[in-house]
């Protein structure tokens, strides 16, 4: 919130037709969803960096997240590229 910006949740705007699948393969593919999602925001609700200008604040948020197992190494690399 130091950046004045605001996250929203939203419904979505779209209908989702889904073939057949299997229930519990998606349960364990998006189990990390259900887990991790509570405490995601917690720590986006308080998170603050030292550095004053977005690539570098942006980049230590990846490392953060990256740090608690919440995205993974190629993110952070992909990040870094994109922010050269």
């Amino acid at each position: 919130a130091d950046s004045n910006l605001r996250l929203v949740f939203a419904p979505p705007k779209i209908e989702q037709i889904r073939n057949e699948h299997n229930f519990l393969g998606d349960l364990t593919a998006e189990n990390d969803l259900y887990t991790k999602s509570g405490k995601l925001i917690d720590f986006l609700s308080s998170w603050d960096s030292e550095h004053l200008h977005f690539p570098q604040r942006v980049e230590q948020l990846w490392i953060d997240l990256y740090e608690r197992s919440y995205i993974e190494l190629d993110d952070v690399v992909a990040l870094q590229k994109w922010l050269e």
